[in-house]
Formats: C-alpha cells, structure tokens, sequence
C-alpha cells in the first residue's frame, strides 16, 4: 500500500457545494437557553442528525470566491424581493437549494431549486443575480424536478 498523502490545502479546495434555504435557523445551545427563536430566512448547511434545521454560512472556508459573494446575495435578493425559504417540516416555502460550482477557468454554475413553477417570483430573483455577477456562465434552475 502506497502512504496517504495530505491534501495540498486546507481551504477553498472544493470546486462545487450545496447549500439550502430554510426558513428554521439551528440555534447554539446557549441561544436556546437564551430563549431565542430560529425563526429566520436563512442559506448555508444542514447540521447533522437535523433535516430541519440549516447552519446560516456567511463565510464558507470549503469554496473559493466569488462562492461566498454570490451565496450571501442571493440571500440578500431573496429577503429584499421578500420570497419564502424552504420549511422541510411542512414542506412549503419557494427556495429550496442551491448549487454553485466553479471551475478552474473561473467559470461559474449555479443551479437554483424553486418549490413552486412561479415566474413572477424567479424571474426577478434570476435577473437581479446574473444582474451582479456577470461571471456566471450556466444559470440553470429546477421546478419540483423539473430542469429549465
């Protein structure tokens, strides 16, 4: 058997992430001694063992810029344009997901999951992002498993 190596980085090494958008925060325990509600518009991971529940990521350490711009921008977009997060209790909530990959040309995919086929809520939401981010390349979004 060959040594295992060690990765060259610790950082920004991954080339492609999903994150979710919930509408219930995780709370640190001292937040929920504290009384504080998870009631909060938020994108980022799901933390482990809670399908429910989404860590908000500001700053993500896994994927190289502009992953980290676009991912806070989009949440930005979709609060201002005032657009439902995904609740996964009660499976309602217009942005489910999603997927930004960028490659080593610097070129930018993004693939949105929708809940609901509404036209009068993406197609703002899609012009206001490609809108600031012309580095986007592919732009693909999905309704209910559906691709367009």
């Amino acid at each position: 058997m060959l040594p295992i190596l060690p990765a060259l980085g610790q950082t920004y090494y991954r080339n492609k992430l999903e994150f979710s958008f919930s509408s219930k925060r995780w709370l640190t325990p001292q937040e929920l001694a504290d009384g504080q509600s998870n009631e909060q518009n938020v994108l980022g991971f799901h933390r482990a063992g809670a399908f429910d529940k989404v860590v908000n990521i500001e700053h993500c350490f896994l994927q190289s810029d502009p992953c980290n711009v676009i991912r806070n921008r989009m949440r930005s977009i979709a609060i201002a344009q005032e657009l439902s997060f995904y609740d996964a209790r009660i499976n309602e909530g217009f942005l489910r997901n999603v997927i930004i990959r960028v490659t080593t040309l610097e070129e930018v995919m993004v693939i949105i999951a929708f809940q609901q086929d509404a036209p009068q809520q993406f197609r703002p939401f899609l012009d206001e992002l490609l809108a600031g981010f012309p580095q986007i390349t592919t732009l693909l979004y999905c309704i209910n498993s559906k691709v367009n």
